[in-house]
């Protein structure tokens, strides 16, 4: 498995060039992984940016789809229907982009010592680009790419239990005692 971080200011020809020449993609299935935007938020890739990785990809003889998985939390984005309006929303649709639009909700249980993950079905056995906007979250830092597959790879179940992990438990009760004195020591 080969893995490379590329990045760049801005999506010129230039950059175009020197990714299509360093891609490790050819005539293969390719699984564009990216967030398609929430409603009415402007920050996300946008959909003719995203069209010219789908079409760099085609030139290479791949078959590309566009992917992400539902959310855990209530919105539009929870079901497979509701990212279908938003992806819509967002201008990315199969006849704009020219390529399937996939939304995961299947889940490929991976178990690894202590630790159960269920990653989107969608993308085993396929190669995958990732297309990364900037974004942090409390599990996985500010990490952008770690961050479109450390939570946006996984099903709703595994990103429900990633935000419960996350949460602080408190061991000790004396936590929840009010202090004996609230008093402020004075200046001398």
């Amino acid at each position: 498995m080969r893995t490379k971080v590329l990045f760049s200011e801005r999506l010129d020809d230039g950059f175009l060039e020197a990714l299509r020449m360093d891609m490790p993609f050819e005539n293969e299935v390719v699984a564009v992984k990216l967030h398609m935007g929430e409603p009415m938020n402007r920050n996300h890739l946008k959909a003719e940016e995203v069209k010219r990785f789908v079409d760099l990809l085609k030139t290479m003889g791949c078959k590309p789809f566009l992917f992400d998985t539902t959310v855990s939390y209530s919105g539009k984005r929870n079901s497979v229907k509701g990212y279908f309006e938003v992806a819509a929303l967002n201008g990315f649709t199969e006849g704009s982009m020219g390529c399937p639009i996939v939304i995961g909700d299947e889940e490929h249980e991976v178990v690894k010592g202590k630790l159960e993950y269920r990653v989107a079905k969608k993308l085993c056995g396929v190669s995958v680009l990732v297309l990364t906007h900037v974004k942090g979250h409390p599990c996985s830092g500010i990490g952008a790419a770690i961050k479109n597959l450390g939570m946006g790879a996984m099903t709703k179940k595994t990103k429900s239990e990633i935000h419960e992990g996350g949460k602080p438990v408190t061991l000790e009760a004396a936590c929840f005692a009010e202090p004996a004195s609230r008093t402020v020591p004075s200046e001398q």
